[in-house]
């Protein structure tokens, strides 16, 4: 999730503003604040799991590398999936 939401502050930045932009700018707190607080509560999540289970720099490379590859591949990739359509039209 940390890395997802990270693609997502860097979507937001360059070109479209995303919610965590949009409710900031509502809130009348600033459109970054909360993709800071998203993303510090992720970050400490993460690491707290990591420094209980322990893994190795390798398994970490990998599961960024494989998060990284699906979330652009699901973004990217969205115009060429089908269409679902409920109801009558």
């Amino acid at each position: 999730m940390t890395a997802q939401r990270s693609l997502a502050a860097g979507v937001s930045l360059l070109a479209n503003p995303n919610d965590e932009y949009r409710i900031g700018e509502a809130l009348g707190i600033g459109v970054w604040t909360v993709h800071l607080a998203v993303l510090v509560v992720l970050g400490g999540m993460l690491f707290s799991a990591i420094s209980k289970v322990r893994p190795g720099w390798m398994y970490l490379l990998w599961a960024w590398i494989g998060i990284s590859i699906g979330v652009s591949l699901a973004v990217f990739g969205e115009p060429y999936l089908p269409s679902m359509h409920f109801g009558s039209t």
